[in-house]
């Protein structure tokens, strides 16, 4: 089974409201790192001052970026045929799903291979911990995470999650925890 673990940065507005203004791609085979990609998209509206402290990312930073529509065939190239990892994945799911549908009808289809939430995997793997925040989770775990709130990092840092939990639980397992349902 092959795994595109993903992470979003956003302008700062609610899903539909908001658009994103980063986005990495980890394309994984439950073991090792097969592809990584990231990109700088030119959001819709402005990145709000809260989110530009939070990430760093300014809205001069943006302002010559591709926006979402000039790069949703290389992005959906990317997500295509694997199963849709995030931590907190109905977050960045809904984020690009409504990206997607701005964009038109040719999307539809993108999301069959499945999703998998790392919050929830960390729960089933890692029981009782105080947090399951993707910083928290791990540091507990010792996890190093670099460029922390960055598409980037934080697709990094889901990625090392996902792949403790197959050495410590295999393949199959990974595969127990995949939703799969009709989504765009």
């Amino acid at each position: 089974m092959a795994y595109a673990v993903v992470d979003i940065e956003t302008n700062g507005a609610a899903p539909g409201a908001g658009t994103v203004t980063e986005l990495a791609v980890c394309i994984t085979d439950g073991n090792k790192l097969l592809d990584r990609m990231e990109w700088l998209i030119r959001p819709d509206g402005e990145i709000s001052p809260f989110v530009q402290r939070l990430t760093g990312i300014r809205n001069e930073d943006v302002e010559d970026a591709p926006s979402f529509r000039e790069l949703a065939p290389e992005i959906a190239a990317r997500l295509e045929g694997h199963v849709f990892v995030a931590h907190n994945v109905a977050f960045d799911q809904t984020y690009l799903q409504r990206e997607f549908e701005a964009c038109g009808e040719g999307y539809k289809g993108l999301w069959k291979e499945g999703r998998l939430c790392t919050v929830q995997l960390a729960r089933k793997v890692w029981p009782g911990q105080s947090s399951y925040s993707l910083g928290n989770i791990c540091a507990a775990l010792g996890i190093a995470v670099e460029h922390r709130h960055r598409a980037g990092g934080d697709a990094e840092a889901a990625l090392n999650l996902l792949h403790r939990a197959a050495e410590l639980k295999g393949a199959a397992f990974l595969e127990s925890m995949v939703k799969r349902r009709a989504v765009l």
